[in-house]
């Protein structure tokens, strides 16, 4: 008899296979520290908001909101970020020295993982909701998108 228990973790282990504790541990190092998920900090917006906004901005297509997220992370500007009120109370994300497999690895921790809300979020995220419908907040070209 199969235990459905079995079946969970088979689905599990298979869904975040690439998403290890290496690759964990350094994504809190270098990135959480800036963008904790849990305080408001005034260095950078708080990861469950990037993860929001790059999962909507995509109509949950994760393969597209990966290749976003990987262009930004290669090279920051203004035209790519798709955050722009954190732009303009954090400004442009400083270059991070990350090769390309760190910039896929962190674009699978942003997308795939579960974060938690914290109870000022939903608020805080409502007062900077963007409508990507507008050309104002479409900063890729879908050249920009695939270089």
């Amino acid at each position: 008899m199969f235990k459905p228990y079995i079946l969970l973790s088979i689905f599990f282990s298979i869904s975040y296979a690439h998403v290890d504790d290496k690759v964990l541990y350094d994504f809190k190092n270098r990135c959480m520290i800036c963008h904790d998920t849990y305080d408001k900090t005034d260095m950078a917006p708080p990861i469950v908001a990037v993860n929001r906004i790059y999962t909507e901005y995509s109509q949950n297509n994760l393969p597209e909101a990966k290749k976003a997220i990987i262009s930004f992370l290669e090279n920051p500007t203004e035209k790519k970020a798709l955050m722009k009120p954190a732009v303009k109370i954090y400004g442009v994300m400083p270059l991070q020295l990350l090769t390309l497999q760190q910039r896929g690895d962190f674009a699978d921790v942003i997308l795939e993982l579960d974060y938690g809300s914290p109870e000022w979020f939903e608020d805080h995220y409502k007062s900077h909701q963007l409508n990507f419908d507008e050309p104002s907040n479409q900063p890729y070209t879908d050249q920009e998108i695939h270089q």
